[in-house]
């Protein structure tokens, strides 16, 4: 008996076979005996490393990333500044790491400095508009101002003068380039014209809102002896409360100024503001005979096309006729009118008379004094 038959006899091994062992727990090596006992530890087989997914929260710490599942993470920024890099077509390399490469990119720099730039020249351009908004609305409310004090619009380059000298920096910005100003005349009567095309488009609103309109007109003659034909309208705001506004003043070219000529200017005007002559429900004039006339009056005329129209003679010009010849036949009135006038032009004409009829008045308001 060999010596290793003597030594496993007496562990009691002599006999007995081994046991094969599962093949995932131990791995042979070639070079090893079948018989031999030793055996390789057991490892532990490596998993397959787990796939990266976008993380949400990165969009609330990068601004400029955006992400879709067709093309992965985006660089607005680099897309605005048309960039060309993975962040520009589509990146699906998710690690924070690679957010960090692009942030660091020499492309990416440049795109943030580019677009800094675009912000702050389209900052400068807004603050100049808004500065150029101020003082064009500071030039329309004095050319406005003129206007409501009844100031020549000649005055306009005076008073703006006048106001730069009281420190109003809103009319600094009068000049426009090399030759463009808004302190002309020219410019103030441009100025007027908007404000005059606001206004009426303000009155053709409300007019076209309000359900009944009544029409005033008269005719008179300016100081060039020019026929006019003034136009007002009386409408119902939205507040239910009655409103007069002014239409227009127009020049009657016709040489013979007629009742028909009349009714349709009359008529051209409602048309043009699309106010239909249904919608009109009075018609006031002075009571003249061209206006108010039975047969061919313009309030007659009117009615035909609008039947429920009522005709109504203007109240101040029906006192003055009433004042004038309600005592033409009463002999006392008329000569206590005529001492009434006499008295007036004595006075009128001369400063000298005028001075001494004050002068009792002023010695009694001193002695009451």
């Amino acid at each position: 008996m060999s010596k290793q038959k003597r030594i496993l006899s007496f562990f009691g091994r002599e006999n007995k076979k081994e046991e094969p062992r599962p093949q995932t727990e131990t791995c042979r090596s070639d070079n090893v005996d079948e018989d031999s006992d030793e055996r390789e530890p057991f490892v532990e087989p490596k998993a397959k490393a787990a796939r990266r997914n976008f993380q949400s929260i990165w969009l609330e710490k990068y601004k400029w990333l955006r992400y879709n599942n067709t093309n992965g993470m985006l660089c607005s920024i680099c897309i605005e500044s048309s960039k060309a890099n993975p962040f520009t077509s589509g990146c699906t390399n998710f690690r924070t790491s690679t957010l960090t490469r692009h942030i660091e990119s020499q492309d990416h720099q440049n795109a943030l400095e580019e677009v800094h730039m675009a912000s702050n020249f389209e900052r400068a351009v807004v603050t100049s508009v808004t500065l150029q908004e101020k003082t064009v609305v500071s030039a329309l409310r004095t050319v406005y101002w003129l206007g409501k004090e009844y100031i020549a619009t000649e005055k306009y380059r005076s008073l703006l003068n006048f106001l730069k000298l009281q420190r109003c920096k809103d009319l600094e910005n009068l000049t426009v380039g090399k030759n463009a100003s808004y302190d002309s005349v020219q410019s103030a009567k441009e100025f007027q014209s908007v404000i005059a095309e606001n206004i009426q488009s303000e009155i053709t609103e409300k007019l076209q809102k309000s359900s009944f309109v009544s029409v005033m007109a008269e005719e008179s003659t300016d100081i060039a002896v020019s026929k006019k034909l003034v136009i007002y309208a009386k409408l119902i705001s939205d507040c239910v409360i009655p409103e007069t506004r002014f239409l227009t003043n127009i020049t009657i070219e016709e040489e013979l100024c007629t009742a028909s000529c009349v009714a349709q200017k009359i008529k051209n005007v409602l048309a043009a503001r699309g106010v239909s002559l249904h919608k009109v429900m009075s018609f006031g004039s002075d009571g003249a005979s061209i206006m108010t006339g039975r047969v061919g009056g313009v309030s007659t005329l009117l009615k035909k096309e609008n039947p429920f129209m009522i005709n109504i003679h203007c109240m101040a010009h029906r006192l003055a006729l009433c004042s004038s010849q309600a005592t033409s036949n009463v002999a006392t009135m008329e000569k206590y009118r005529q001492l009434l006038t006499d008295l007036y032009y004595y006075f009128s004409k001369s400063s000298k008379r005028t001075a001494g009829l004050l002068r009792p008045f002023k010695r009694f308001y001193r002695a009451q004094s």
